[in-house]
C-alpha cells in the first residue's frame, strides 16, 4: 500500500475514534432512557431527532464539501474559509429566527394527548441545529488540514459532555426526585421537562465546544468575497437535494409512522419502540462514518493528481471487501 493509502487508513482510524466512541455512548444512553422514560416520553426523543437529522441538511447545505473542492483548488484558503463561514453564520441565524417564530405551533402540531412536545423543546432544538451548522465548517476545516487528533478530540469532548449531563439529568436527579432524597440533584429535575433533558444536553454540550473551538474562529474576519461566494453557492445546491435524498432514506421513516397509524397515541409509543431499536441499529454505519470523515479530504486532495482514478478504483475495491466483510 502507497504512502497515501497508509495516510488514509490511520486516518481513518484515528476518525473512527471520534465516531465510534460517541455511538457507543448513544447506544449506552438507550437502556438508560428506556428504562426512565415510557416508550410514548421516548417516541419525542426519536422523533425530534430525526426532524434534527433532516433540517440539518437544510441548516448547512452541503457547504461542507463545497469547503473541500474549493480549499483543494483555490490558493487563498483563508478567504474560502471565511466565505464559508460566514455564509453558514448567516444563514442559521435566519433560518432559527424564522422557526422560533413557529416553534409554539411547531411545537402544537406534534403533540398528542399522551405525549406533550413544550415550546422550549423545539427552541432547544433549533438552536442545536444551529450551533451544529456553526460548527461545521471549522470541523471540515480540521479535517481539510489533516487534523484528525484535535477532531477527534472536539467531537468526543461534544460526546462526552452531553453523555454525562442526560446521566446526571436523567438517572441521578431523576431518581433524587422521585426518592424524595435529601439530595441538592432533587432540585433540579423537573418532570415537566422530562425527556427534554436529552435536547438540554445536547445544547449544552454544542455551547460548550463551540467555546472549546474558539481559536477555530479567531482567523474570521467580515470580509465577503461576493463573486467567490456565488460560485460557492452554484456548486453547493445540487448537494441539497443529494442531502435530502440521504436523509430521507435516513430518517423518513421515523418522521412519518405516527402519521401512518390511525390511533396517534398508539403510534407515539411504537414511534418511541421503534425509535430504540434504530439507536441499536445504527452501530453498523459507524465504519461508513468513520471511512467518510478521511475520504472526503483525501479524495479532493488527491483530484489533480494522474493517477487518481487508479488510486480511487482502489479506495473503493477495498472499503467495499472490508464492509461486507
Amino acid at each position: 500500500m502507497s504512502n497515501p493509502l497508509k495516510k488514509l487508513a490511520g486516518q481513518t482510524v484515528v476518525y473512527g475514534l471520534g465516531t465510534i466512541l460517541p455511538r457507543f455512548l448513544n447506544y449506552f444512553l438507550t437502556p438508560i432512557l428506556t428504562r426512565a422514560f415510557l416508550p410514548a416520553e421516548y417516541g419525542i426523543n426519536s422523533e425530534l431527532f430525526a426532524y434534527i437529522s433532516f433540517l440539518n441538511v437544510l441548516f448547512t447545505y452541503g457547504m461542507e464539501t463545497t469547503f473541500f473542492n474549493f480549499n483543494s483548488r483555490l490558493d487563498n484558503k483563508l478567504e474560502v474559509y471565511n466565505t464559508a463561514l460566514i455564509t453558514l453564520l448567516c444563514s442559521s441565524v435566519v433560518f432559527s429566527l424564522l422557526l422560533f417564530a413557529f416553534a409554539s405551533s411547531i411545537g402544537n402540531a406534534l403533540s398528542t394527548t399522551n405525549a406533550n412536545y413544550p415550546t422550549q423543546f423545539i427552541i432547544w432544538c433549533i438552536i442545536i441545529m444551529a450551533t451544529d451548522a456553526i460548527m461545521a465548517i471549522p470541523f471540515a476545516k480540521l479535517r481539510a488540514d489533516n487534523n484528525p487528533l484535535k477532531f477527534s478530540f472536539f467531537k468526543l469532548f461534544n460526546v462526552v459532555v452531553n453523555f454525562g449531563l442526560t446521566v446526571f439529568f436523567v438517572h441521578f436527579c431523576k431518581s433524587a426526585y422521585e426518592s424524595n432524597s435529601d439530595s441538592f440533584m432533587k432540585f433540579i429535575y423537573s418532570p415537566e421537562i422530562g425527556i427534554g433533558y436529552c435536547f438540554l444536553s445536547m445544547l449544552i454540550a454544542n455551547i460548550c465546544t463551540l467555546l472549546l473551538m474558539s481559536k477555530q474562529f479567531s482567523t474570521l474576519t467580515m470580509g465577503l468575497n461576493v463573486e467567490l461566494l456565488k460560485e460557492m453557492l452554484k456548486y453547493t445546491w445540487p448537494l441539497i437535494i443529494l442531502g435530502l435524498a440521504g436523509m430521507v432514506n435516513e430518517t423518513l421513516d421515523r418522521i412519518i409512522l405516527k402519521k401512518l397509524m390511525v390511533d396517534k397515541e398508539e403510534a407515539q409509543i411504537a414511534q418511541g419502540i421503534y425509535g430504540a431499536c434504530y439507536k441499536i441499529a445504527i452501530l453498523m454505519t459507524i465504519f461508513i462514518q468513520a471511512f467518510r470523515f478521511a475520504a472526503e479530504p483525501f479524495f479532493f486532495g488527491k483530484a489533480k493528481d494522474r493517477d487518481s482514478k487508479k488510486t480511487y478504483a482502489f479506495v473503493m475495491k477495498y472499503f467495499v471487501a472490508l464492509y461486507f466483510f
